[in-house]
């Protein structure tokens, strides 16, 4: 199973026992779900290429966000999920954060979403009912309002990001928010093929009116597909996926 495929913290082995991996995973593969390895395949009933990234990554992305920490503080957390895929990381967000919370997805392939949407409604039914929270919008991430947006105390971003594309997202934090997501490498002028990326973590630090504050920390290399940049993006070259790696 998972815990034995891969290191993983206490909490997020407790929840993995809750929340089904195959449950996401593409159809007819479920037998590679708890490798520790990226799974990604065509379905043909959805009409989507589905991917998982390894259970490891999930494992590192759930501890930088500091989700095991929920309990200790007493209150409710938002979180936002940015490219989210197969809702597979948010699913296991939610057994964490427990019911009641505002948790948004936010996935630019329509049938992904769909489909997401039904494997989240289906388990909130069953064994995790703070699934039933989880909101997916069907939207491209760049379309999110950086002014008029609520702020989140969490956000994972499920799909490979430019650097400045971090602080960018980071606005969307609250005060001593955390972002997680993989970004690539902060170098000019950026190559066509794109930049090796590392999963980093966005903290948003309090700091005077008006100005924003981030502490960037670089967790482990990682290689994700791309968030589909928009038309008259001044960096948007890419070809990347529509669909997010969760």
């Amino acid at each position: 199973d998972l815990a034995k495929n891969c290191r993983v913290h206490p909490t997020h082995r407790l929840i993995s026992t809750q929340v089904d991996r195959a449950a996401f995973a593409p159809a007819g593969h479920d037998d590679r779900a708890f490798d520790d390895a990226p799974l990604r395949a065509a379905e043909a009933a959805s009409g989507c290429v589905v991917h998982l990234s390894a259970p490891s990554i999930y494992a590192a992305a759930l501890e930088a966000l500091g989700l095991d920490e929920v309990s200790r503080w007493r209150r409710q957390l938002s979180f936002l999920n940015l490219g989210s895929g197969s809702g597979y990381l948010s699913a296991l967000a939610a057994a964490l954060l427990g019911e009641g919370c505002v948790h948004v997805c936010v996935e630019l392939d329509a049938a992904l979403a769909a489909r997401s949407r039904a494997t989240l409604a289906a388990l909130g039914r069953g064994p995790v009912p703070a699934l039933r929270d989880v909101q997916v919008v069907c939207a491209s991430a760049f379309d999110v309002d950086l002014d008029l947006s609520m702020k989140f105390d969490r956000i994972y971003v499920g799909a490979g990001a430019r650097h400045g594309d971090a602080r960018r997202f980071g606005r969307l934090l609250k005060p001593d928010g955390r972002l997680v997501g993989p970004f690539e490498d902060d170098f000019e002028p950026r190559p066509p093929w794109g930049l090796p990326q590392a999963l980093l973590r966005v903290t948003r630090l309090h700091a005077l009116e008006g100005f924003d504050e981030f502490e960037l920390d670089d967790l482990l290399p990682v290689q994700f597909s791309n968030l589909v940049r928009p038309a008259g993006d001044d960096d948007g070259d890419d070809d990347g996926d529509d669909d997010g790696d969760d």
